[in-house]
Parts: structure tokens; sequence; C-alpha cells
């Protein structure tokens, strides 16, 4: 099979950001009764899809006590025990 590219026609990529709202990589950091430490997830969504993930997260195990989200490593919020954010940052 043969593949002649000039042949196809060139179809504008429209990048996510004019279809859609710019997504980013956000850190949530969950607070779970089984461990000591906080775990990490990482989620590529919209802003508001990320806030909703991260609520989802506590509300969705009786195990997550709390999470927050961050971008960048700057937090955006948090729910539950990390609903008020650690004076000590």
């Amino acid at each position: 099979m043969t593949v002649d590219y000039a042949t196809f026609d060139l179809e504008r990529n429209l990048l996510d950001e004019e279809r859609d709202p710019p997504r980013h990589t956000f850190e949530v950091f969950i607070d779970d009764s089984r461990y000591s430490v906080p775990t990490l997830y990482l989620i590529a969504a919209d802003e508001a899809g990320a806030i909703e993930a991260t609520r989802r997260m506590v509300v969705d195990s009786p195990h997550h006590l709390g999470a927050e989200l961050r971008l960048d490593g700057r937090r955006l919020i948090g729910f539950g025990s990390m609903a008020v954010e650690d004076e000590a940052n």
C-alpha cells in the first residue's frame, strides 16, 4: 500500500483552548485515614473539572477525609479536613 501525503486535505487542527476551556495538570493531595501522609494524584482538566473531581474524591470514599487542589504548587481549594489552609504553610 502506498500513501501519498499530497492527496490529503489539510484540516485546521484546533487547539483545546480554542474549543474548550484550557486544560492544566492539577495536583490533588488526599488526606486518607489509612495513611499517615497525604496521597498525591494528578488530574488533567480545566479548573472547574478539577474542582469537581477533587470534591468527588472526598465524597466517594469513606477513607478520604479531605482533599486539597493545587496548580503549580499554589493552593486553589480544600475540602473536608483540608478545607482550612494550614497556618504553617
